[in-house]
């Protein structure tokens, strides 16, 4: 009963999305032949991003889990800046966040505490990443890893993206977005067009597209929502 309380809060649409996609997708899994750790590594990772759309930082357990998996998914595909990304990165970056979330979230609901850029910082952060996308291109080109130009433009962008959602910037969604439409070709052509059995990665960032998109829109709306009385930054 607790642990169905715990969805007192959460929209017809949220419910749908969290448990059909887990139920439509652990069968597609399945019926195309996916590894056991690529199951494990799609329904982790569906579930941390759908609680970081609610603001819940149940989504940093959860998320470690989905890290250390997709990690080995993506070093056995070549997608060295992908395995990179996760073990070296979002792992003590799920720490780091799972801290300050701690330290900035509602009293009553335990949403966390949301807050916008400057525009200092996004025209600083824009130029950032534009110069970190090159110089990191040339160097998976030169590991001779496959697709280095799409690999290096998600690994920066989720990079930032992952900074940003730990500082709890509402502008982490515009990265998302955008990195999860590459990373979506991406898996695409090395499922359809490769004839791998990736079903699970190509169906995990096509969900991933579809919850950053939702995700946005409701940061909003916590943002509207929430007291906006001053609180110590962590």
């Amino acid at each position: 009963m607790k642990a169905l309380a715990y969805f007192e809060d959460w929209n017809w649409f949220e419910r749908i999305w969290l448990f059909g996609f887990t139920i439509i997708g652990t069968w597609l899994c399945l019926h195309w032949g996916e590894s056991p750790v690529g199951i494990v590594s799609f329904l982790t990772n569906i579930w941390c991003v759908i609680l970081v759309t609610k603001g819940k930082i149940l989504n940093y357990p959860i998320g470690i889990i989905g890290v250390v998996t997709y990690a080995y998914v993506a070093y056995n595909r070549q997608l060295y800046g992908d395995m990179q990304l996760n073990l070296f990165y979002y792992l003590p970056m799920s720490f780091y966040g799972w801290w300050v979330w701690s330290k900035n979230k509602d009293a009553t609901t335990e949403d966390v505490r949301i807050k916008f850029m400057t525009d200092t910082q996004r025209v600083t952060y824009a130029c950032g990443i534009g110069f970190a996308v090159y110089v990191y291109y040339l160097w998976l080109k030169d590991l001779g890893g496959a697709m280095p130009l799409k690999d290096a433009t998600t690994t920066v962008l989720f990079v930032v993206a992952m900074f940003l959602m730990a500082r709890r910037y509402m502008e982490q969604w515009v990265l998302w977005i955008v990195g999860d439409v590459v990373e979506v070709v991406m898996w695409f052509k090395i499922t359809m067009v490769q004839g791998a059995n990736d079903i699970g990665a190509l169906l995990m960032w096509s969900a991933f597209l579809i919850n950053a998109v939702y995700g946005l829109y409701n940061w909003v709306q916590l943002y509207k929502g929430q007291n906006a009385f001053p609180r110590k930054e962590a």
